[in-house]
């Protein structure tokens, strides 16, 4: 059994459960990538990105069957949203938009009412299909569909680069041209951004240098990598969530929701600290 599992559900999760109940009030935001059946042979059970759509439905099916309320991500994460609230929520998240999203994924968001934000990487999003590490983007005929269908749809950039290692300049040109060009395919207000890739919330320069940027350019509100559930004092723009893979059956996905692998988020950042101090 991987370790991090093993922890969660025999000693994390209890103890939380024991303190806290079963996460009423809570507030989570789930992060999904690929709906499919890709294998990820050799990748760490952490690492994975692909939740297989059999899966992916059962974990629907514990949202569903828990009570959460599965709202709307800018509800969750705008300045009124953040305030605690009595009922246990959660919104969904897809990074990438992979064109598995519409295939295999919003069958089952649509079947259960259930609405999700996907954040696009607009360099590899064409009037034709283009394809990102290895699969095919949705088009733009097909994001404005989605977008009909009750899909919000947000910026994870135009290129997909390390934002860290760049220029201000090109971080700027990189919020407000991905914005800019997913408004005009959908003819509506663009609010919410994803940060690709690890995300250096140790570093607290660059982070108030890049919330600037990003308020600059019109954003609301965003989420990143950054490990845990929403937390009461949160920065709206770098809003934690739960990352989630074909391996997370329904006792650990309600672990994770419930705040039993939170402890994952300090190990989390001190790795994060330790890799970027390292020359």
């Amino acid at each position: 059994m991987r370790f991090d599992r093993l922890a969660t559900l025999a000693l994390f999760h209890p103890a939380v459960r024991l303190l806290k109940g079963d996460g009423e009030g809570a507030r989570a935001i789930l992060m999904y990538h690929s709906v499919s059946d890709a294998s990820e042979a050799g990748v760490l059970p952490y690492f994975r990105l692909n939740t297989s759509p059999w899966q992916f439905a059962l974990q629907m099916d514990v949202l569903r069957e828990g009570d959460w309320d599965v709202i709307p991500l800018a509800d969750l994460l705008t300045p009124k949203g953040l305030w605690s609230q009595p009922q246990r929520r959660v919104a969904i998240t897809f990074d990438d938009g992979y064109e598995d999203f519409l295939t295999n994924a919003f069958p089952v968001l649509e079947e259960h009412g259930f609405p999700a934000s996907v954040f696009l990487p607009t360099g590899h999003i064409a009037e034709r299909a283009r394809e990102f590490k290895g699969k095919r983007c949705l088009t733009w005929s097909q994001v404005r569909r989605l977008s009909t269908g009750g899909v919000h749809f947000g910026s994870h950039t135009v290129t997909h680069r390390q934002l860290y290692s760049l220029s201000d300049a090109e971080r700027n040109e990189e919020l407000r041209r991905s914005k800019a060009q997913i408004e005009d395919h959908l003819g509506i207000a663009v609010e919410g951004f994803s940060y690709p890739f690890a995300f250096p919330q140790h570093d607290a320069t660059f982070c108030a240098r890049f919330r600037s940027i990003l308020e600059n350019c019109g954003y609301a509100y965003g989420v990143c990598t950054a490990l845990g559930r929403v937390r009461d004092g949160d920065d709206h723009f770098f809003a934690r969530r739960l990352p989630v893979n074909t391996l997370d059956d329904a006792k650990l996905l309600r672990a994770k929701l419930e705040g039993g692998y939170d402890w994952l988020g300090g190990i989390q950042y001190m790795a994060k600290a330790f890799r970027w101090a390292v020359p």
